[in-house]
C-alpha cells in the first residue's frame, strides 16, 4: 500500500488491468510468469505464476 493523489486512481487502475489482461494471455498461452532470484523462488514456490508478483 502507498498513498498517492486521488488523481491518479483512476489511470493506476486501468494500468493494472492492462497488466491483469496481460498475464492472462502470458496463462493462457504457457507462459511460465516471471523470474524470481534464487532464495525468494524457493520460499515461494508458485510466485513467479501468480499476477501479484508480475
Amino acid at each position: 500500500m502507498t498513498v498517492l493523489p486521488k488523481r491518479l486512481r483512476d489511470e493506476l487502475a486501468e494500468q493494472i488491468e492492462r497488466a491483469r489482461a496481460l498475464w492472462e494471455q502470458d496463462q493462457s498461452a504457457g507462459v511460465a510468469g516471471v523470474y524470481i532470484p534464487g532464495a525468494l523462488a524457493r520460499k515461494f514456490r508458485r510466485a513467479a505464476e501468480s499476477f501479484d508478483w508480475f
